[in-house]
């Protein structure tokens, strides 16, 4: 009976160790998963802005194909010119 006592006391000590570790784990996850999505966050914010600037310039004129747009001549026209 004895034999059977301690086996069972040192089975419920590794049932105790395995909570606390699942606690740690899971707090350590939840603060892992957190950074993560400020950090998403924080990047999708740069990226809106990012594209606020963009519309914001095309709407005013400018951008790349207005600037490509005025160098080129604005299609076959300006080749034909070119070559001339």
């Amino acid at each position: 009976m004895g034999g059977l006592d301690a086996k069972r006391t040192a089975l419920q000590k590794h049932i105790e160790e395995l909570k606390q570790f699942e606690r740690e784990y899971r707090t350590r996850l939840k603060a892992y998963l957190e950074s993560q999505l400020r950090d998403l966050d924080g990047s999708g914010k740069g990226l809106e802005a990012e594209m606020s600037r963009a519309e914001a310039a095309r709407a005013a004129g400018g951008g790349l194909a207005a600037a490509g747009a005025g160098a080129y001549g604005g299609g076959r026209a300006g080749l034909d010119q070119a070559s001339r």
